[in-house]
C-alpha cells in the first residue's frame, strides 16, 4: 500500500513538473521567435539601407557624369561657334548638324538621368507598398498612441496586420503624423478601406508615403500653377 501511494505521489509530481516545463518551454519559444523576428527586421532594414546607399552612390556618380558631359558639350559648341553671344537655336552661322548634335547629346544625357531616377522610384515604390502615413486633419494630436495595438483600434483593423509604428514630426502645417508599417500591401489596403468606412476618418487621413520623384513632380506642379 505504501508503495502504491508513493507511486501515485511520484506520478502527481511528474505531471506538475511537466506542466511547469511545458509553460517554461512556451515562454522560451516565444522569446526565441521574438528575437528572430527582431533580428530579421533589423537585417531587412540594413539590407534596404545598403541598397539605398548604393542607389544614392550610383545616382550621385551619374549626376556628376551628366553635369560634366553637359558642360563639356556646351563649352565645346560655344568655343567653336562664330557668334558666341547668340543662342544656339537662332545662330545663322551654326550648321544644322552642330545644332542637331548638341540637342542630341543633351537629350541623351537627360534621358539617362531620367532613367536613373525612374529606377530609384521603382525601388522606393516596392518598399512603400506596405507603408502608410497617418496624418491628423488638424493641428490636434492623433487620438491614438504610436503603438500597433492602439493604431489598429483607431484604423478598425487587426492588430496582427501592423508590424510597427513610427512617430514622426509634425508637417509644415503643424499636423501630427505617424508612419504605419503593415505586414503586407494587402494588409495596408484592407486597413485603408476599413478606416475610410469608420467615423474615425473624420479626424485623420491614411495616405500613401510618396517617393522622392513623386514629391519632385508635385513641387513642380505647384510652382507651375
Amino acid at each position: 500500500m505504501a508503495a502504491d501511494e508513493c507511486l501515485k505521489l511520484l506520478e502527481t509530481r511528474f505531471r506538475e513538473l511537466s506542466k511547469v516545463l511545458s509553460e517554461e518551454l512556451k515562454v522560451l519559444v516565444k522569446d526565441v521567435e521574438a528575437r528572430m523576428e527582431e533580428r530579421f527586421r533589423t537585417k531587412s532594414r540594413k539590407d534596404d539601407e545598403e541598397i539605398q546607399r548604393l542607389f544614392n552612390d550610383l545616382s550621385g556618380r551619374e549626376q556628376t557624369r551628366v553635369n560634366q558631359e553637359l558642360a563639356k558639350a556646351l563649352r565645346g559648341y560655344e568655343v567653336n561657334r562664330v557668334t558666341a553671344d547668340v543662342a544656339l537655336d537662332t545662330d545663322p552661322f551654326s550648321s544644322p548638324c552642330d545644332k542637331h548634335n548638341a540637342f542630341e547629346v543633351i537629350a541623351g544625357i537627360s534621358l539617362a538621368n531620367f532613367q536613373a531616377q525612374r529606377a530609384q522610384d521603382q525601388f522606393e515604390r516596392v518598399q512603400l507598398y506596405s507603408v502608410r502615413h497617418l496624418r491628423s486633419k488638424s493641428t490636434a494630436a492623433l487620438p491614438c498612441a504610436p503603438s500597433p495595438f492602439d493604431v489598429s483600434r483607431f484604423l478598425c483593423c487587426e492588430p496582427s496586420s501592423i508590424e510597427y509604428v513610427e512617430q514622426l514630426r509634425v508637417n509644415g502645417l503643424g499636423k501630427p503624423r505617424m508612419l504605419v508599417h503593415f505586414t503586407s500591401g494587402e494588409a495596408a489596403a484592407a486597413a485603408y478601406h476599413s478606416f475610410r468606412a469608420s467615423p474615425n476618418s473624420t479626424h485623420a487621413v491614411l495616405e500613401h508615403k510618396r517617393t522622392h520623384l513623386q514629391n519632385t513632380l508635385i513641387d513642380l506642379a505647384i510652382r507651375l500653377q
